[in-house]
Formats: C-alpha cells, sequence, structure tokens
C-alpha cells in the first residue's frame, strides 16, 4: 500500500533518493551518536555566554515564570463575571486567574451579605446585571448585580432578593438548579437572556459526545509511529480541527471541510499500514468520516431539542434515572466536571437519541460502546421519554425542521484551517518519506541488535542492564528534523501491563495490618506465594505486589492522617484519591483543538474511576519502592546499593527482621523525598538534590533537541499536575517519581 500510496499523499515529489548503505546509513549513524554531544555543548556555550548563545535554550533552562499575582484590590463583581464566562466556554484561554479573582470576590460578598454564595450564576450576556444565589437554611435567596458604582467603589452595586425554598431532591447540585429556575419564573427573568453557569476552575462548555472514530485517534497515530513515522503532531492538530470544528450544518446539508477531510482521510489510509489496497482503504476512510459527520450534527440537534423544550430536560433532573445514571455517565465522559446538571441532563437525553439515529445494536454502535455496559441506561431513559409522550425525530431534516433555533456551528476560523492545513501537508510530505527510511534502516539496524552483547528486550526474570537505561534515558526517542532516529527507535517496544490481569481499588478488608510499619514489614517478608493459575510459576516480585494491594489501605490511610506527613505530601494523595482529581487534570484545558478533555477516558474506556485506580495504585507501590530502596540505602552493602540504584536491578530482600526504628527511618526518608520532589515540580525552594534530579538534569542537557524533550520548554510554566500528565495531551503520569528518587529506574 506504501509504495502506491506515495504519490497519494506527497504530491510529485520523488521519495528520497537510495543512496549506497555505507552512504545513507553511516553519516545517519555519526549524527544519531553525536546528538546528543552537541546538545550538550550547546547547553554548555549557552550557560557560559549567560544566555547569549543560543538564548531559546533559556526557555528550557531559565527560571520559573511565576503567574502574576492576583490584584489585592476591590473588583467589579460584574465584569469578574463577563471575564470568566468567556473562559468557561471553553475558549482559547484558560480560566487560570479569573476563578482565583472570583473566589476573592466571592468571599468579599460573603463577607458583606452574611451568607454563603454559591458556584451558580445567572450570566445577563446583555446587560451585565447577572444573578447571584446565597443559601440560607433550606431556603435560597437571589442577588442581583447591577453595574458598576460610579462613586468611585469598584465593586458592583446589588440587592438581595425574597427567600425561596430550596426543591426536594436527593442531589445538592440539582435541588440548587431546581430551584434557581422556579425563581427565574417568579423575578420574570427571561430565558433568552440568561445562561446558567457553574463557576468552576474547568471549562462548561466541552461537548460531551464521544465516538470510536475520535477516540481511536491515539491507537491510529501509534500505528503510524510504529511504521516509523516522526511529524505527525500537525496531523493530529488537523484531526481535532476537523472533527469538532469542521463539520456544519448549512441550508439542510451535512457538510464538512474538503480540505481538512482531504488530510484526515490519507492520515487513515496511512494508519490501516501496508496489508490494505489503496483503494479499499480510501473507501473505508470516506465512509467512516460521512457518517461521523452526520452523528455530529444529529446529536448537536438533538441537544438543541431539548434546550428548547426545558420542561422535558428539569423533568428529567427530577427522576430516580437522572440521578440512577448520572455518576455512570460523567464517570465515562470527564469533561461532564465542569458542567450544570442541566446541560448533563441534556447531553444524557441527546446520547440517546444518537442511539437510535445510528439505527445499530448497542455492542456495535460507535458512540454508545463507552457506556453500553451501564445496566438499564437505555431502557430507562426510553421509559422516561415514553412516559411523557417525548418523541425525537429520528432523522436529521425531521429533527431540524421542528427545532426554532438554528443549530450553533462549532465552526473553525478561517486562519486556523489554514495554517493547520499548511503544516500538515508538509508533515505527510514527512511521514511518507520517513516510513520509507525507518523500514531501510531498520534492516541495518536489526544486523547491529544481532551482533551486540547487550540484552534488548525487558524480561522480568532478568533485569535491565545498564546499557539499556541510558539507551532509553539519553538516546531518548528521535532527532528533529528530516526523520532521523536515535537508536532508542529501533529496540523492541515491550508495552507495559500492570501486575496481574485487572488493577482493583484497595479493599480495606484486606488490610492485615494497622500500623504503617507491620504493613512494610509484610510487604517485604522475603515469602513466595504460590501460583495463582496453573503452569505458572511462582514469582517473588508478583508476591510483594500481591502484598501492596493487601496493604493498600494501610499506606492511604498513614499517607493521608499521619501527623508526620509534610502537608504537600499529604494534600497531593488527597488529592488523587478523591474528585479533586477530575478537576487537577481538566483545570488546564482550553480549546479542544489543542486537547481533548475527554482523554483521559480515550486511555481508559470504562471510566474515570479505573484511571484513578491506576494512578493511586502508581503512587502507593512508588511509596513502597522508595521505602525499599532506603531500606538498602541504610543496611545493604556496597555492591547492593550500587545495583538498586544504577543498574536496574531487583532482588528479593527479606526486611521483616529489621528493627521498627530502622524501617521508621526508612519511612522518614522517603516522606522527605516526596516532599522535595513536589517542591521541586511546584517550582519551589529545596536544598536538596536526588539520583532522579540529576538523572532529568542531565537528559535535558543531553537530549533537550530531540523530539520526544521538546515539551520540557513549557516545564518552566508548570505546576506538578502538568508535569505528571494532567494536562499533557497523554496519560504520563508514571514517568514521575515522587516517592522513589533515589534510582534510575523505577520498579
Amino acid at each position: 500500500m506504501f509504495k502506491k500510496n506515495k504519490i497519494l499523499i506527497a504530491g510529485n515529489k520523488k521519495m528520497e533518493t537510495r543512496l549506497p548503505v555505507r552512504d545513507r546509513i553511516i553519516p545517519r549513524t555519526l549524527d544519531v551518536l553525536t546528538q546528543p554531544i552537541r546538545s550538550g555543548l550547546d547547553y554548555g556555550l549557552h550557560k557560559v555566554t549567560r544566555g547569549k548563545y543560543k538564548a531559546d535554550l533559556e526557555l528550557y533552562f531559565g527560571p520559573h515564570e511565576h503567574k502574576s499575582e492576583i490584584d489585592k484590590g476591590l473588583h467589579d463583581t460584574a465584569q469578574v463575571l463577563t471575564d470568566i464566562d468567556e473562559k468557561l466556554a471553553g475558549g482559547s484561554e484558560f480560566i487560570g486567574d479569573k476563578f482565583e479573582v472570583w473566589k476573592k470576590v466571592k468571599t468579599e460578598l460573603e463577607d458583606h451579605v452574611g451568607l454563603k454564595i454559591t458556584d451558580q450564576v445567572l450570566i445577563d450576556r446583555k446587560g451585565g446585571n447577572h444573578v447571584l444565589f446565597a443559601e440560607k437554611d433550606d431556603k435560597i435567596v437571589p442577588i442581583f448585580l447591577s453595574g458598576v458604582s460610579t462613586e468611585g467603589d469598584t465593586r458592583s452595586l446589588f440587592g438581595i432578593g425574597n427567600e425561596y425554598p430550596k426543591e426536594a431532591n436527593t442531589s445538592e447540585n440539582v435541588a440548587r438548579e431546581l430551584t434557581i429556575f422556579k425563581i427565574m419564573e417568579a423575578e420574570a427573568l427571561e430565558p433568552e437572556n440568561y445562561k446558567l453557569r457553574k463557576v468552576d476552575s474547568v471549562a462548561n462548555d466541552f461537548e460531551l459526545r464521544r465516538h470510536a472514530l475520535f477516540e481511536r485517534e491515539g491507537d491510529e497515530f501509534e500505528a503510524i509511529r510504529a511504521q516509523g513515522a516522526l511529524s505527525i503532531g500537525e496531523l493530529q492538530t488537523v484531526s481535532r480541527l476537523l472533527l469538532f470544528g469542521g463539520i456544519t450544518f448549512e441550508e439542510g446539508e451535512v457538510r464538512t471541510s474538503p480540505s481538512l477531510e482531504d488530510i484526515w482521510i490519507k492520515t487513515r489510509m496511512i494508519s490501516m499500514g501496508e496489508n490494505v489496497d489503496t483503494k479499499t482503504a480510501q473507501a473505508v476512510a470516506q465512509k467512516e468520516i460521512a457518517q461521523f459527520a452526520k452523528e455530529v450534527v444529529y446529536f448537536r440537534l438533538a441537544q438543541q431539542y431539548f434546550v428548547e423544550h426545558p420542561d422535558v430536560t428539569r423533568e428529567f433532573m427530577k427522576s430516580e434515572y437522572y440521578l440512577q445514571h448520572r455518576k455512570d455517565f460523567i464517570n465515562s465522559h470527564l469533561a461532564a466536571r465542569g458542567q450544570t446538571e442541566e446541560k448533563i441532563a441534556e447531553a444524557m437525553l441527546a446520547n440517546y437519541c444518537l442511539a437510535r439515529f445510528e439505527k445499530t445494536d448497542i455492542e456495535n454502535s460507535p458512540s454508545q460502546k463507552y457506556i453500553k455496559d451501564k445496566e438499564g441506561f437505555m431502557g430507562d431513559i426510553d421509559n422516561f421519554l415514553t412516559g411523557l409522550g417525548v418523541f425525537v425525530p429520528g432523522e436529521i431534516r425531521d429533527l431540524a425542521t421542528e427545532l426554532k433555533g438554528a443549530l450553533v456551528n462549532k465552526v473553525i476560523s478561517y486562519n486556523q484551517r489554514y495554517v493547520a492545513l499548511a503544516e500538515a501537508k508538509r508533515s505527510l510530505e514527512k511521514v511518507a518519506n520517513e516510513i520509507w527510511r525507518h523500514k531501510e534502516t531498520r534492516k541495518i539496524f536489526d544486523r547491529l541488535v544481532q551482533l551486540s552483547p547487550f540484552d534488548f528486550v525487558d524480561d522480568k526474570e532478568k533485569p535491565v542492564k545498564v546499557f539499556r537505561v541510558i539507551i532509553g534515558n539519553l538516546g531518548l526517542a528521535k532527532v528533529p528534523g528530516e526523520g532521523k532516529f536515535t537508536m532508542s527507535s529501533y529496540l523492541p517496544k515491550v508495552p507495559y501491563y500492570p501486575e496481574g490481569s485487572e488493577v482493583l481499588p484497595f479493599d480495606p478488608e484486606k488490610a492485615r495490618h494497622a500500623k504503617i510499619i507491620d504493613s512494610i514489614k509484610c510487604i517485604f517478608d522475603g515469602s513466595v506465594l504460590p501460583p495463582s493459575g496453573s503452569g505458572e510459576k511462582a514469582s517473588a516480585y508478583e508476591s510483594q505486589v500481591t502484598r501492596i494491594y493487601t496493604e493498600g489501605t494501610t499506606i492511604l490511610r498513614f499517607l493521608t492522617e499521619d501527623p508526620r506527613i509534610p502537608d504537600n505530601v499529604r494534600e497531593f494523595v488527597q488529592a488523587i484519591t478523591s474528585d479533586n482529581l477530575g478537576q487537577k487534570i481538566l483545570e488546564r484545558y482550553g480549546p479542544v483543538s489543542d486537547q481533548d478533555p475527554q482523554i483521559v477516558n480515550r486511555f481508559f474506556k470504562d471510566g474515570f474511576d479505573r484511571f484513578q485506580t491506576m494512578i493511586t495504585h502508581r503512587y502507593v507501590t512508588d511509596f513502597v519502592r522508595g521505602v525499599e530502596t532506603n531500606l538498602i540505602l541504610l543496611t545493604g552493602g556496597t555492591g547492593d546499593k550500587v545495583s538498586r540504584q544504577f543498574m536496574g536491578d531487583w532482588k528479593n530482600f527479606d526486611f521483616s527482621q529489621l528493627p521498627d526504628e530502622v524501617v521508621d527511618k526508612a519511612i522518614e526518608m522517603t516522606l522527605a523525598d516526596g516532599k522535595h520532589r513536589l517542591e521541586l515540580l511546584n517550582h519551589e525552594t529545596s536544598e536538596r538534590t536526588t539520583l532522579k534530579d540529576k538523572q532529568e538534569l542531565l537528559e535535558k542537557v543531553f537530549g533537550w533537541n530531540t523530539y520526544d524533550m521538546w515539551f520540557l520548554r513549557w516545564e518552566k510554566f508548570w505546576n506538578v499536575w502538568n508535569t505528571l500528565g494532567g494536562a499533557w495531551d497523554c496519560i504520563c503520569f508514571m514517568r514521575k517519581p515522587i516517592f522513589n528518587p533515589g534510582t534510575i529506574k523505577q520498579f
């Protein structure tokens, strides 16, 4: 397929001329091997010349960029809400400081009126006369803003309205919103003039629609990378622009941006590999995008239907069905965490309608596969709508005819489209050449690997050697430019899976010890459990993993409740084990064209709670391995220390007979490591330096100019949540250790 597609992808430009092996491999190999040295020399000269040489390295190695201070003065409340309304729409900027200003304004008003103000706000987009709401016992009180004072006081003038009894509902948020709707009726606040907002650190207006076509993007680009491609960043951008902003409904027709669609189809064809012929690949890709476009339009029309029939949506919010399925829906749609209850309800109803529109069974539905296992979801909504006598037309034209308002198309700007297309076309040419070059060079590299005395494949029973660690951490991935690859690009890829067939939440009933010291001694008692299944071998390592799972509840309780825990460690562990984790991930998500707010759901198909379970296991294990490293440093010989820290060797130590004082000392050291690493990731002052700190600095010094390290130029703007993967476009939380920075390799 690839040879046939090279003209389709790269135009009439010929592929790189084939040169003799000596001429095409030796220069490339020398370039690859000397890249880290040249990067290090550039860094050294940058420092010696105090930033004059390669000034752009200041992005990587310059001081942390602190956020601007929140204005300590008084604020115009109405203007603050007008400003934050734009950010809550998921526009081109993050909410950031605007939310901090809102919290300050809210506190000022609470002190003034003596009532607790909610985060639900009615935004008046015409006159700026927004309406806040305060809670007084079981009542809600509207607070009417009326513009800006002209007498020098920058706070908005306001008036306090009547008290309204709160609607009965088992959900506080639902009860609050239903009461606000009653207040709107009583106060004659016209719905077309006001928009109910949940003022949040997370954008409100992300579309709550998922689809296999878009969420396959990760696998699709992995397939392209596996063929040797490097230049796919621009193709990802075009994919998002098309799937979110290049599909419109005009004059009764579903339309896609032709130029964006063309790039998307060609990209999709490459991902199918060489075993699919060009004609078949093109037909499949065209059919996929045509059907997807119809589903996007129908979903948006269905959602508009429920916007225009608010009584149906609000009855649904009151029903047992909404409360029963709300949690599962949010778990499957991470971006719902910043939305109002009304918008979540509209999306759930529109989602049901979309399933009917697809005319396929739930098992094979590209949009419903993420909730197909949620018992009763589709049937209950069907019963609810049937009971009300509501029937939403099942065809696009029929539904569009019934709507009063015009469909608001999420159209991207011409400039965005033009820039993305220009970059994507260049990227497609590069991808075509990179795939060909990778295939040719791989043949030579495979011969080198066969002759090498080093073990290039991970093996549980035979830990990775030093050379492998150096290649992985300093060789990095790919050199930028014209598709040149480092040696590590050709190493066999061994996928990582968590130990065991399934990662389950820690079970409090399984914990055998209440004290942290006893739990650590239990985990490291050196015993080997019998194999779990027939044909399997007994494994000391997996025996430890089993005991970590057993003692996980005790470890988590210690990390969140013990008075010795540093504040930043306690706050971090509390965040990853609470609902606040979703907020942390989404807080820095801006435009969909740049980042996908459903990113976690793409990697964890069963829902956000699976991701939370995984990340909890990650840092409980990180803490245990940190204690293990420090116990080796306290009690082991020189060989054991070097092996643990530098060789990547794991051994089955028995620490169960150590004095409690020694184990406690290792725990104290691990907590200090955690405190230091969190300070470092938050750019706070720390007097310590660990082995992992030095390793990461060396990675940056010698690898800053390689493809997979370019993201580090933004590191000085980040906090710990950005660094751990919260605002990246992938789930990279496993890369950075918190509690075990004393080793080069993590376990």
